[in-house]
């Protein structure tokens, strides 16, 4: 007798600590792996809040999540979020991004997989004929 109430009473407390970690998660949309990023535009992070409204640090990882830079913090409402950030940091392949609840961190996802942020390409049409232009010379 003692052990179907032990029994009972393990399967009450998984099932209500089931319920209550299922409403409180945030899911990165976007970038979420093989996203290219160009360092001085600005950019889409996009992610589903599955919880109540709440506050995010979004944070930024250029070593596939060694390290996190918080970037941002914004406001997220039940559902999908997004927000345009500018790309002030650049030339990696490892790049992720994070959001933490600002009011439960255990409450958090980062990105799947890694995506590039890569420096723009910039092209001269029509220098002067016979001008030679060396790198770190101003133009």
């Amino acid at each position: 007798m003692k052990t179907s109430f032990l029994k009972i009473i393990a399967i009450i407390t998984f099932s209500l600590a089931s319920f209550c970690t299922t409403n409180a998660q945030v899911q990165v949309i976007s970038p979420n792996g093989g996203e290219t990023w160009v360092y001085g535009n600005t950019a889409s992070i996009q992610w589903q809040n599955l919880g109540a409204p709440d506050d995010f640090y979004i944070y930024i990882s250029e070593d596939n999540g060694a390290n996190w830079l918080q970037y941002y913090q914004q406001y997220g409402v039940t559902g999908i979020n997004e927000i345009q950030v500018f790309i002030n940091f650049g030339n990696t392949d490892l790049a992720k991004v994070k959001l933490v609840s600002v009011t439960n961190p255990q409450i958090f996802d980062e990105s799947d997989n890694v995506f590039s942020v890569i420096f723009p390409e910039y092209y001269i049409f029509s220098p002067p004929q016979g001008v030679v232009y060396y790198q770190g010379s101003l133009i």
